[in-house]
């Protein structure tokens, strides 16, 4: 199912002209501090396991072997014994999960840490409901080369319940952007207003300029950032200061494709964001990241 894209070229023209202005003057409001790792979204989509799935995919057996894992219990039929995570748990007697994205979130050596996306339809007695979730998956490497699936370091959270407000003028540009491509985790953020404002101008600005899909916003980073990354201020997802972005042009974005990855790292260090992606900038010293370009509002 291909993701949504929404308005039309003078209300993207619009925006644009809008997001610079806001983007340079004004301060942002406050981002909300819930996080969130799983929600109902009835009208969000998700971009095609293929995806992710493709050869030249960075660190694909472990992604491959989180996707397993999360399909697996995240699946039930009734009268069989579960035991998924809380992010995965549902009181439906049934329920089918289908992976449509892995994204590594960290590295060490022969261990990865990952957020996988996808869609749980449960099959309830009132009828069928389909959610969309990102769930944090860490792995191990063992001496035979295979990769397992370990408790995360830190516990899973219970889902937070949804934002009441409702969506600011600059959550709103972002929604009816069609250049602006949010996975069903990332669109349900915004639309409860998980993300801060400031975010959400920086990506109207960078969709003036192409075309990029949003991947990950708040949801996943609820157990983030882990031991290792807790002093790190790039790591904003949680409090909706940081974004992944997963195509830039339709393009994945990966140490092949860099490109796209330079514009868009470009363009937001010129507005003071922190930038990191598969390649290095000027002066750049923090880690490069595989899969994926982040960005974090100061």
């Amino acid at each position: 199912m291909s993701p949504e894209r929404r308005a039309g070229t003078g209300t993207v023209g619009r925006a644009c002209v809008v997001a610079l202005l806001m983007a340079l003057l004004l301060p942002a409001g406050p981002p909300s501090a819930l996080a969130h790792q799983g929600t109902a979204n009835r009208h969000g989509s998700l971009p095609p396991p293929s995806a992710w799935d493709a050869p030249g995919e960075p660190y694909l057996l472990p992604k491959r072997a989180a996707a397993d894992w999360a399909e697996r219990v995240g699946s039930w039929t009734a009268g069989t014994a579960k035991q998924p995570p809380p992010e995965l748990w549902a009181t439906a007697p049934a329920a089918r999960t289908t992976v449509v994205g892995v994204q590594v979130a960290d590295t060490w050596p022969q261990e990865r840490s990952t957020i996988v996306t996808a869609r749980q339809t449960l099959e309830e007695p009132f009828g069928v409901t389909v959610r969309d979730i990102a769930v944090r998956v860490d792995l191990v490497e063992d001496d035979a080369g295979t990769w397992v699936v370990v408790p995360s370091p830190t516990p899973a959270l219970t889902p937070a319940p949804p934002g009441t407000a409702a969506p600011t003028p600059a959550a709103r540009q972002v929604l009816d952007n069609h250049r602006i491509v949010l996975s069903g985790p990332a669109r349900s953020d915004v639309v409860a207003g998980r993300v801060g404002d400031q975010l959400l101008q920086l990506l109207t600005a960078l969709a003036c300029h192409q075309e990029i899909e949003v991947s990950l916003l708040t949801s996943g980073y609820a157990s983030y950032p882990s031991e290792r990354l807790k002093d790190d201020p790039a790591t904003q997802h949680a409090s909706g200061r940081a974004a992944d972005i997963r195509r830039i042009a339709g393009e994945p974005v990966t140490s092949e494709h860099v490109e796209g990855a330079y514009e868009v790292m470009r363009a937001a260090r010129e507005r003071g964001v922190f930038a990191t992606g598969p390649i290095l900038m000027d002066d750049q010293s923090s880690p490069l990241v595989p899969d994926h370009v982040h960005l974090a509002v100061r």
